[in-house]
Order: C-alpha cells, then sequence, then structure tokens
C-alpha cells in the first residue's frame, strides 16, 4: 500500500495499527510489513480479501492510498 497524502506517508503511519484496521475489515489472516522504502506489503490468503483491499480507496489510519497489486 502507498499513501496519496502527502500528509500521511507510508513511512509515518505504523504498520500495527493498518494490520488492526485491516484485520477488522478482512479477517484475522492478513499480514502487513514495512518495506524498505516505506511502502507496506499486505499479504492476504483468501481472494475474497484481496479483492476487498483492492477496492478499498480509503483507509482510517491512512487515509486516501493506492494499493496496486503484486503478483
Amino acid at each position: 500500500m502507498q499513501s496519496d497524502d502527502p500528509l500521511k506517508p507510508s513511512r509515518k503511519v505504523s504498520p500495527f495499527a493498518v494490520a488492526r484496521e485491516l484485520s477488522s475489515l478482512l479477517g484475522p489472516r492478513c499480514s502487513v510489513k514495512k518495506m524498505p522504502t516505506g511502502d507496506l506489503l499486505v499479504e492476504v490468503q483468501a481472494k475474497f480479501q484481496s479483492d476487498a483491499l483492492l477496492s478499498m480507496k480509503t483507509s482510517k489510519t491512512q487515509g486516501s492510498r493506492n494499493s496496486p497489486p503484486h503478483l
């Protein structure tokens, strides 16, 4: 996940807060890791979780964000 909001870049957002928010929305089987670039890597176990994540446009912890799929 990359932040589209210049006031809330991904590198300043806690991956623990994002993981907690995503677990409440997608279920407990998702993992959030901070990459060296400051972006967040989100790993999910099911296709419905991936579809829901890609359709999300905003996040409470990150504001406006971009979720490019990684294949």
